[in-house]
């Protein structure tokens, strides 16, 4: 028999099911790496804080029950609405070392009570939004770093985002857990002023809990971040900071690794898959032209010259850890003498089974 005949079933053999392989590769699940999560915490935060208002007035550290959890949890909460000139409030969150990361994302759960909602907050003073600040460290900067009084300096920090009251993040889930959170007690020696606005603030059913996820562009070993309180009624209810991974991804016939995902938070990162044990990459223009084309070896040729060195099919990483297979010229199929095997869905030894299209 004429092997140069048998070339386009040859590359064609297992096509089908790769492209059913293929269609799993758009639903892996995405990995998120968390470096923080407050919600794991099995005591006090004790994150550092500043205030040029009284002490008792700037951020502090409560226990709160969540319903929906059915366990308690840390959080810091502030209120300054009658502050006589602007109020400093700052909350620093302990350094994440960075790793292999290229990108933190930070994912908080907090409140905000907008001014006009609760009569004792319309003043000049009343803010709706929370600055987030970021400082990144080398390993000697760091340590100098936590020594300074004077951490707080503006000036030595990165302006990263706005947490706002008008959050579009997952406004779907406001009303949803606008009760999911209550009270369980407050620390001693909370101000006064705190107290009644909360009080007035569940008497009236005006507090809505808001989700927002920021990042940030790491580049050094660690990351600082804080945020400023200028005269907001908030609490930080939860704080996550993680990065995204593309896991590493196996099919019958194609292997992609472990990929973190890209600096930009719109980039991606291009990755060169693996053909699998007894399988190889073939030029999917044989199976467009194996139509049209009457003369093989005319077809053998002009695929040896437009592809004179295969290369497996590329992928993305995508910067929410998914993987999506891009449009390449190959594709992975079973080595001549190999088949796809129904138990584990390798190339195995066997009878040969021809696909013709």
């Amino acid at each position: 028999m004429d092997l140069s005949a048998m070339m386009p079933i040859i590359y064609l053999r297992g096509l089908l099911l790769l492209l059913l392989s293929f269609s799993t590769l758009y639903s892996t699940r995405a990995l998120k790496v968390y470096l923080l999560d407050t919600l794991n915490a099995t005591s006090e935060l004790n994150w550092r804080t500043y205030s040029n208002q009284d002490e008792k007035d700037g951020w502090l550290e409560e226990t709160m029950y969540s319903r929906s959890e059915n366990k308690n949890h840390q959080v810091y909460s502030t209120c300054n609405y009658e502050s006589t000139h602007d109020a400093e409030n700052w909350l620093l969150i302990p350094f994440v070392e960075r790793g292999e990361a290229q990108r933190f994302y930070l994912h908080f759960n907090f409140t905000i009570v907008r001014c006009a909602a609760v009569e004792a907050l319309r003043t000049s003073g009343c803010k709706e939004t929370l600055k987030l600040y970021a400082a990144q460290f080398n390993e000697s900067e760091e340590k100098e770093f936590v020594k300074r009084k004077n951490w707080f300096n503006e000036t030595k920090w990165d302006y990263v985002d706005t947490l706002a009251s008008h959050s579009t993040t997952d406004t779907a889930n406001n009303n949803q857990n606008k009760n999911e959170v209550e009270r369980e007690g407050s620390l001693e020696g909370e101000g006064n002023i705190q107290k009644d606005h909360q009080q007035q603030q569940s008497n009236n059913n005006q507090q809505q809990t808001y989700t927002q996820t920021s990042s940030y562009d790491v580049k050094k070993r660690y990351v600082h971040f804080a945020l400023r309180n200028t005269g907001a009624c908030s609490s930080i209810l939860s704080v996550k900071i993680y990065y995204n991974v593309c896991p590493e991804y196996f099919s019958s016939l194609l292997h992609l690794p472990r990929t973190v995902s890209s600096r930009d938070p719109h980039g991606v990162v291009s990755v060169q898959g693996q053909c699998t044990s007894n399988s190889s990459p073939v030029a999917t223009i044989i199976s467009q032209q194996q139509q049209n084309s009457k003369n093989l070896q005319k077809l053998e040729k002009l695929v040896r010259r437009q592809f004179p060195a295969l290369q497996p099919p590329t992928a993305i990483c995508k910067a929410d850890g998914s993987w999506q297979l891009v449009g390449s010229s190959t594709e992975c199929v079973c080595d001549q003498g190999f088949v796809v095997s129904k138990i584990n869905g390798m190339c195995t030894g066997g009878e040969e089974i021809f696909l013709i299209f």
